[in-house]
């Protein structure tokens, strides 16, 4: 069994070849409780990623960009024309995280796009992530954010022009059944905060028993990784006429808050188009 086949298909595997030792009468209990090859017996410590660790991923990947470390704390993405650095300026301990904001910059668009991650769970066949206490006030915060940057917004120069005033997300980071393949972002889905806030106050987000929850049903749309990544890569979303003073101040109140806060800075090489190609 290859560890880093696509769910179903590993799924259909495992079946065919379970039902294939079934009929030989062996006792199947050493082959269940047995690790997949290469896979680490630490697995079995934690029966799923940390939230931390889901975007401790996404810090060192980004979608067609290959990523070169420039010490612990810093990565840096390019794919010959683009170049992206992603800095985490406050690392703590696994245990004590409780969430993980991504601050991209654009140098191209003088742009900041904000990104909070939660985690979702895997019930039954059905993805979903509960409402804590915490996340009404998180998304209060997020939005406060927007509504600042949108007032300062510049509607002047055409390379300010953004898609909407929102510059702040929130990934719900789907449940990891097999490993991601080499320079993928966790699966998930990406929600304006605006638009979840939202979604929250009106009283739409309800799970399968009746208890305050995200699903694919009561969010109805969302951007996937690579959506959300042209976006912010082609500054259609994000923050316009804003100061990186601004947003150490926000970043400096996460931290208050016992969170941890990463950074990343975009710049593209501009092409001549004069240059005979």
């Amino acid at each position: 069994m290859l560890p880093r086949l696509d769910g179903e298909l590993r799924q259909d595997h495992t079946n065919a070849v379970g039902t294939a030792l079934m009929f030989s009468d062996m006792d199947l209990a050493p082959l269940r409780t047995a690790p997949l090859p290469d896979e680490s017996p630490l697995a079995e410590l934690r029966l799923a990623p940390s939230e931390a660790s889901l975007i401790d991923n996404d810090l060192r990947n980004f979608p067609g960009m290959d990523a070169q470390p420039q010490r612990e704390d810093i990565v840096r993405f390019t794919d010959g024309q683009h170049t992206l650095d992603v800095m985490n300026v406050n690392a703590t301990g696994i245990e004590s995280a409780t969430g993980v904001d991504l601050i991209y910059y654009s140098h191209d668009y003088d742009s900041f796009v904000l990104v909070q991650y939660k985690r979702m769970e895997a019930d039954g066949r059905l993805r979903i992530a509960g409402i804590d206490a915490r996340l009404p006030d998180q998304l209060k915060r997020m939005v406060s954010f927007d509504v600042f940057g949108g007032a300062l917004a510049n509607g002047a120069d055409p390379i300010a022009y953004r898609l909407g005033r929102g510059s702040t997300f929130t990934k719900f980071a789907y449940p990891v059944v097999a490993p991601l393949r080499e320079a993928d972002l966790t699966r998930g889905l990406y929600v304006p905060s605006d638009l979840l806030k939202r979604l929250h106050d009106d009283g739409q987000l309800k799970g399968p028993r009746g208890g305050e929850a995200v699903t694919h049903d009561n969010l109805r749309r969302w951007l996937s990784n690579d959506q959300f990544a042209e976006l912010v890569k082609k500054g259609w979303v994000g923050s316009s006429g804003i100061s990186a003073q601004d947003v150490r101040d926000f970043v400096t109140a996460n931290l208050q808050d016992g969170r941890i806060a990463v950074i990343a800075a975009h710049s593209t090489r501009r092409i001549d188009l004069d240059q005979d190609i």
